[in-house]
């Protein structure tokens, strides 16, 4: 079974080990397929919403998908978290 690979880029660092713990804990469950990598390529990449739109382009280089880490009181859109 392939796994994917997920990232983040720019995050503040207590968020990536927020996310770096996550995947560990679903990684219990035989069919979670993805696991934190530091390096591309990416399948996903979680990229601070705060980021300028420069940094957003590179980040997209760099993977298949890109979700933006955003605040609840940030307006909606697609490829938020």
């Amino acid at each position: 079974m392939s796994r994917y690979r997920l990232g983040a880029y720019q995050l503040p660092a207590a968020e990536v080990i927020l996310l770096r713990t996550l995947l560990r804990l679903f990684a219990h469950d035989r069919s979670f397929r993805w696991h934190f990598v530091d390096e591309a390529p990416f399948d996903a990449l979680i990229v601070d919403g705060t980021s300028s739109d420069q940094t957003a382009k590179q980040a997209a280089q760099q993977a298949r998908a890109v979700l933006s880490l955003v605040r609840a009181v940030d307006p909606e859109g697609p490829d938020r978290l």
